[in-house]
């Protein structure tokens, strides 16, 4: 990242415009990578750790796989939960019952232990992993009925279609009827010209010639024909080119603020480039809001396209106010909020100031109060330049005023001087007979054009490199990252902004010295809005208005080691945690026994191995007393040993109490998911208590939690002033340990002498 910036600015006086498109492809390639569609839950990755280490501990694995190359184990326990076809062979009085050996020669031992890694933890370590290892393992997911491995894998292989793995993926998800995964096929066979040769020549098995739409006929005929076929291939719909690590469409709709009632309606060509599988996988499966309209074909203008979108919608949604917006231009202005508010009453044209003499827009004339007064297309009669975004009050009258300016025949030229059915020949016509228009006014980095290369580049420099660095702000914060942590009040230094064409003269300059993040971003954002060139500083301005979100978002999280596991595992883990007729270790509470299997415990604690291990009371009787812990807080400690999760909804005092013995029993995973639960969970009630033992137990993350509470917290001020904070409290808040006594009142000492 630190290159691509370096890049981005021009270093070395060279064109790097194909190196940065190449470091993008693999910042959003990495990205990607971890990007499923199986529901996660984060938890500790101590607790992740632990399971793998269960998985490792072959001594008390109790089931054998015989594969083609060997034998792989596993505890019977995590197979019975995972798979129910497992679950009755183990139960069962054949072979593998009463042996606990199951066969299967077909698979390789790594396809196996790719299997059983991710049954355990949801990864594995195998080295150099290629496609036909998760084939293997996916054929056992399957047939097994493990149906989270089955979607974890599929999400995997996605990753891995190319040419050389093609036919062989192809034909697993067809034959397994894995809908992504053929989808995933299908929309890479039809770009890839191997793949479609391949085709022509009959080159795959009949599964994969079916999935790609071949009848047999045309199997028959290609087999036989001698004909030399010659094609042109693009790679994507230009609406899904990536632009900085996602498609073009994604900024656009992902820059709209819509309310849970809105509609969001994508009018497209479905026989270009298979744009139908595009718009169904990558928008409307993720959002039902959207609803996809296809064009019969192509259109003779934007009009005729909003007619045809619009005759497509129900009745109830025709009559709403509706609002149009181009493919390729996305807003980082709230067009839709801005809208919204004057909906019931007028219809809108977003614009923008535009001086070059050149009639590439169409453009508006406004009286003082912004209401329009004319509008024409490619034709300069004024310098506000309408954006391409058009709202009009009623769909429905939007709708018969389209259908009339068709049946007129009333078109205007494009660029390339054909006739075409433009939007503000409709608009043109509805202020004609005294339709009320507002002009909202933007910004020119207001809205961001992305039609061609030139546009991207023109319009993106700022916008990207302020949007990675939100990201990486984002992702210090969330890291634990004070935002109030100030500069020294002596630092030198300082931090400057300016155009290059104007250096002197645009030149802001804000030192650091004495600001914390926070108090820094608001001062260059003040001092940009201040600026007699405020208007051309506005997308540094909404850099830093992003800046300031995400810095006081809220008080700042105790930094935790947290990973992402698929729901499925975390319930595999909580399956094994709940079977307590194999439990073999009880711990006697103040109010009861709560119980745990020994190998989740000396996996995680040293102390609690240690005692296990040994000859003393609790080594041979596997019961370890714990009379001073509640039975609730034993039995959080245990949840989140197996999970880092409860389904309990434990108060501060009974995380206390799991916090006592995670720190006794040396489990810091658990002591740091303690720490930051706590860390929420403070108030006036729970202070004291919680602040007592971040002191005690020497949790800086925690203390500094309470210190920020403390500090801005009338209650606890008054408390601390009349002395009534207990001693440790009292010195986290920066005050001595015990008042010294009063003149006048010095206590009596009692004195030793040697004889």
């Amino acid at each position: 990242m630190a290159l691509l910036g370096e890049l981005r600015k021009g270093k070395g006086g060279g064109d790097w415009s194909l190196t940065c498109s190449y470091l993008e492809s693999i910042l959003s390639l990495i990205k990607t990578t971890t990007v499923g569609k199986c529901q996660s839950i984060v938890v500790h990755q101590e607790v992740a750790r632990m399971w793998e280490s269960f998985r490792e501990m072959t001594s008390t694995h109790n089931v054998i796989f015989e594969s083609s190359e060997g034998d792989v184990s596993a505890h019977d326990q995590v197979l019975m939960i995972s798979s129910p076809v497992l679950k009755a062979m183990l139960e069962t009085s054949m072979k593998e019952g009463s042996c606990r050996r199951i066969d299967i020669k077909d698979s390789s031992s790594r396809g196996i232990s790719l299997f059983l890694d991710l049954l355990y933890t949801s990864s594995s370590a195998i080295a150099d992993l290629d496609y036909k290892t998760m084939l293997v393992a996916l054929d056992l997911a399957h047939r097994w009925q493990v149906q989270h491995i089955v979607d974890m894998l599929t999400n995997s292989l996605q990753q891995e279609i190319n040419e050389g793995s093609f036919g062989e993926i192809a034909e697993s998800a067809t034959l397994k009827s894995i809908e992504p995964l053929k989808k995933a096929c299908v929309t890479f066979g039809s770009k890839n010209a191997d793949v479609q040769s391949m085709l022509q020549k009959n080159s795959f098995p009949p599964a994969v010639a079916k999935l790609m739409g071949m009848s047999e006929a045309e199997r028959t005929a290609a087999t036989t024909s001698k004909r030399r076929r010659f094609s042109c291939y693009l790679t994507r719909p230009k609406p899904f080119i990536p632009v900085l690590g996602k498609p073009m469409i994604s900024w656009v709709v992902d820059n709209l603020s819509l309310q849970a009632d809105d509609s969001l309606i994508i009018i497209f060509n479905p026989s270009w480039m298979s744009m139908k599988n595009f718009m169904q996988e990558i928008l409307a499966d993720k959002d039902s809001r959207i609803r996809l309209v296809e064009l019969p074909g192509p259109t003779r203008g934007a009009a005729e396209t909003v007619l045809i979108g619009l005759q497509a919608l129900p009745q109830e949604l025709r009559t709403r106010p509706t609002l149009l917006a181009d493919g390729d231009t996305f807003y980082t202005s709230d067009v839709v909020g801005q809208f919204r508010k004057i909906a019931a009453t007028h219809n809108a044209v977003f614009c923008f100031h535009d001086t070059q003499p050149k009639p590439i827009y169409s453009y508006i004339t406004m009286d003082d109060a912004d209401n329009i007064k004319e509008v024409k297309e490619k034709v300069k009669i004024s310098d506000w330049a309408n954006t391409g975004c058009y709202c009009f009050r009623d769909g429905a009258e939007l709708a018969k005023e389209c259908e009339a300016l068709i049946k007129r025949g009333e078109t205007q030229l494009s660029q390339d001087q054909k006739g075409e059915f433009y939007t503000s020949g409709v608009i043109a016509a509805m202020i004609s007979r005294g339709a009320p228009f507002k002009g909202i006014k933007l910004y020119r980095n207001d809205f961001h054009v992305l039609g061609t290369p030139t546009q991207v580049m023109a319009t993106w420099r700022d916008f990207r490199e302020g949007e990675a660095r939100v990201k990486i702000l984002n992702w210090m914060v969330e890291g634990g990252a004070n935002p109030l942590q100030k500069h020294p009040s002596t630092a030198a230094g300082s931090f400057s902004i300016c155009f290059e064409s104007d250096m002197e003269g645009t030149k802001i300059s804000i030192p650091y010295a004495g600001h914390c993040a926070t108090t820094f971003a608001c001062a260059v954002m003040r001092a940009l809005q201040s600026s007699h060139r405020a208007e051309a500083f506005s997308p540094r301005i909404q850099v830093f208005r992003r800046f300031v979100t995400e810095l006081t978002k809220g008080p700042a999280k105790i930094a935790q080691s947290n990973i992402s596991v698929p729901q499925s595992v975390v319930d595999t883990w909580e399956a094994v945690r709940e079977m307590t007729s194999t439990h073999n270790v009880v711990f006697q509470t103040a109010d009861g026994e709560v119980s745990a299997h020994d190998f989740i415990l000396v996996t995680t604690s040293p102390v609690l191995r240690a005692m296990l291990d040994s000859t003393m009371k609790e080594g041979l009787s596997k019961r370890i007393p714990v009379k001073d812990s509640s039975g609730s807080g034993v039995r959080l400690f245990v949840d989140l040993l197996y999970t880092s999760s409860t389904g309990e909804d434990p108060n501060y005092e009974t995380m206390l109490v799991a916090l006592d013995l995670a720190h006794r029993w040396q489990v810091n995973g658990v002591v740091s998911v303690l720490a930051g639960m706590l860390s929420e969970m403070i108030a006036v009630n729970s202070f004291c208590a919680i602040a007592e033992a971040a002191m005690l137990k020497g949790l800086e993350p925690l203390q500094r939690a309470c210190r920020t509470f403390g500090a801005s917290n009338a209650k606890v001020k008054t408390m601390l002033k009349k002395g009534t904070l207990p001693a440790e409290v009292r010195k986290l808040l920066g005050e001595p340990e015990a008042s010294e006594a009063e003149p006048g009142q010095r206590k009596k000492r009692r004195t030793f002498a040697a004889r």
